[in-house]
């Protein structure tokens, strides 16, 4: 993905303690586990909800663009946002980040 970042892409990881409640640790403690254990060197945001009450403004609009089936159901949900802000593809945690129908999406928004 580094060299599509060099095209413009943009990844920002959000954790959640909304599903299993598996994110329980500080901010600080989530990025140095995402860095020490998977050399993430994307930006995190702080912990959001992404279900329920207090639910993130995105994912509320996010929801509303993808429907019932493309909203987040686990951690590792993917929504891909192109340079106008549109929603254009989600994908489900279990599509890896390299997996080819996901960088070919990129790959596509970032030619346009």
């Amino acid at each position: 993905m580094g060299v599509h970042r060099d095209q413009g892409l943009v990844i920002i990881g959000v954790p959640c303690n909304d599903f299993g409640s598996q994110e329980q640790s500080t901010n600080a403690s989530i990025n140095r586990f995402c860095e020490l254990n998977f050399g993430v060197t994307f930006p995190l945001a702080s912990k959001t909800k992404v279900k329920g009450r207090g639910q993130h403004p995105f994912y509320r609009w996010a929801e509303q663009q993808v429907g019932f089936v493309g909203k987040p159901r686990w951690n590792f949900h993917k929504f891909l946002v192109n340079k106008k802000g549109q929603l254009v593809e989600w994908f489900s945690p279990m599509t890896k980040p390299d997996a080819e129908k996901l960088v070919r999406a990129i790959e596509r928004e970032l030619a346009q």
